[in-house]
């Protein structure tokens, strides 16, 4: 085969590619001239329909504790019905410091004899700068729910 020959049929399967390729873009139907379509406009995107759902009500209750403030006042019994017992009691010189340790903070209450009962006097925490949030885990802990 001659090198023109060549040519021209690499020309005619190119031609033939193209053809088969533009035909193939369109969607096969008629412009209203006649002539095959060989392009397709974008069509634009449907909005997404979002469903109105309410949030999954929460399967942990509420902890309700006392205010910091509160606590101040009260006696062993109040702690104890109110946070059970406590991680670690030390009594120095007539007095006693309540320990209870979660794993999202350290709370510490200080009792001192006032009217012949030991009272908490003083509360610090550690962990947190959010004594109210300590309570409240203090609390969780208490009734077996998982803290942190």
């Amino acid at each position: 085969m001659k090198p023109d020959a060549v040519r021209r049929s690499l020309k005619f399967l190119c031609l033939l590619g193209f053809a088969f390729v533009s035909a193939c873009a369109g969607d096969g139907k008629p412009a209203s001239d006649g002539a095959l379509q060989t392009r397709q406009e974008p069509q634009p995107l449907s909005q997404p329909i979002l469903a109105n759902r309410t949030p999954a009500p929460s399967t942990e209750p509420e902890i309700q504790a006392p205010a910091p403030a509160a606590v101040i006042g009260w006696m062993r019994d109040d702690l104890s019905r109110t946070f059970g017992n406590a991680t670690l009691v030390r009594h120095d010189l007539g007095a006693e410091i309540w320990q209870y340790r979660t794993d999202a903070c350290v709370l510490f209450l200080f009792l001192y004899p006032k009217d012949g009962n030991l009272q908490v006097s003083h509360l610090d925490v550690r962990g947190t700068t959010d004594a109210g949030a300590c309570l409240k885990a203090v609390i969780k802990a208490r009734n077996g729910h998982i803290t942190g």
